[in-house]
């Protein structure tokens, strides 16, 4: 006979597992290609826990899970936005939650939403003293998306700080690098292959390599631009204008089908994130 202390146990192993089937079978017929409500349901972290029988860890790991089916299915801003507050809900559950940092990184500075983004790098940076990778990531978003390459620096060094030589001496020449070249797509790219390379995720890692291939883009077609400037004295007034130069054939397609648009100075850009309706959590 089993002992009377299992039983408790055993209900909640059941109900993870079929809360875990249930959230699978949506991923796999979702309703009229939409979320199913009950996964749009972001709560608080004390109710979280109760419902994990007090354990928040446990809670953690079903947001994660969560999170993962959510995040399979983001056809605009206010599933991203919902992916992105249940991984900082997670971290909240668990500081030191590995995929969920990670998670956060390759998916929501990328659609717009860096800020909150960058409370999850800060706290698994604070949480995780240990891991060089959020003072990397954080560093990163303040260089890339928040345009401010010293305080970017300024995490590059702190986690330097956490690693050995020769990765030491590389993260702090890439700090003065960033100081000292700005912002360029070319470091970007750089960082989203080596999380493609070491994810164990396939629909990350799928993610994750169509991001590159919008790099690539970006990055002829900033090659391009800067022929056409060199050799014109002139400011390109269309993508097409570009075509002829350094290479180019054709305008790159975007695989996220946001395209590419020159920004008001002339300069090539990927095209910015549709922004929600209410303007609520744009940027996080």
């Amino acid at each position: 006979m089993l002992a009377k202390t299992s039983i408790p146990l055993m209900i909640l192993l059941g109900a993870i597992a079929f809360l875990w089937g249930g959230w699978w079978l949506h991923f796999q017929h979702p309703r009229n290609g939409k979320l199913d409500p009950d996964l749009t349901l972001v709560l608080p972290p004390p109710v979280a826990t109760g419902m994990a029988a007090g354990d928040s860890y446990l809670a953690a790991n079903l947001g994660i899970f969560k999170a993962m089916v959510v995040g399979t299915h983001l056809d605009n801003r206010q599933e991203t936005k919902l992916f992105g507050d249940l991984l900082e809900t997670t971290m909240a559950l668990n500081p030191s939650h590995e995929d969920a940092y990670y998670q956060a990184q390759a998916t929501l500075p990328w659609e717009g939403f860096h800020r909150l983004n960058q409370r999850i790098q800060v706290a698994a940076t604070r949480e995780r003293p240990w891991d060089w990778l959020p003072a990397y990531f954080a560093g990163f978003n303040l260089y890339y998306f928040a345009k401010d390459p010293e305080s970017g620096a300024h995490y590059i060094l702190k986690a330097a700080d956490r690693t050995s030589n020769p990765q030491k001496a590389g993260l702090r020449s890439l700090a003065g690098r960033w100081i000292s070249l700005g912002t360029r797509p070319q470091e970007a790219l750089k960082m989203v292959q080596a999380m493609a390379e070491s994810t164990r995720h396939r629909q990350l890692k799928r993610d994750l390599d169509k991001r590159q291939d919008q790099l690539r883009g970006l990055i002829r077609l900033q090659e391009a631009e800067r022929s056409y400037r060199q050799k014109t004295g002139q400011s390109p007034d269309t993508l097409p204008d570009l075509i002829g130069f350094a290479g180019l054939k054709e305008i790159p397609e975007d695989p996220f089908k946001r395209g590419y648009q020159l920004d008001t100075d002339g300069h090539v850009i990927i095209t910015p994130p549709k922004t929600l309706s209410s303007n609520r959590g744009q940027n996080g």
